[in-house]
């Protein structure tokens, strides 16, 4: 069967995507909440880890309507696109220097 992959398509993928990756950094964060009592990995500033503290803070913390918005960012982070996308940018950067304008950079 023939491979078919539609911005339409493209954009549920990226809203999935973008869900999936917001809940593990909630969880993440839910992790860190629960080991904060005693030592341990999450807690070592040293290890790589140590990088997610900056979750720490309660205006970092992750809330259900934080993981809507960047579903829905994801979602529509396509919609600013013209037909056919680039090749509709490069006609539309043709007639504007036929017409003496300045092309938008692509």
């Amino acid at each position: 069967k023939d491979a078919s992959h539609t911005r339409f398509e493209h954009s549920l993928g990226v809203a999935h995507l973008s869900r999936k990756m917001v809940e593990h950094f909630q969880r993440l964060q839910e992790k860190r909440a629960r080991r904060r009592s005693g030592p341990g990995l999450l807690d070592d500033p040293a290890s790589v880890s140590g990088i997610f503290s900056a979750f720490d803070s309660p205006e970092a913390q992750i809330d259900s309507r934080d993981v809507t918005c960047v579903s829905l960012g994801g979602l529509v982070h396509d919609l600013g696109h013209g037909p056919f996308s680039h090749m509709f940018e490069d006609f539309v950067n043709s007639v504007r220097v036929e017409q003496g304008l300045p092309s938008f950079a692509t």
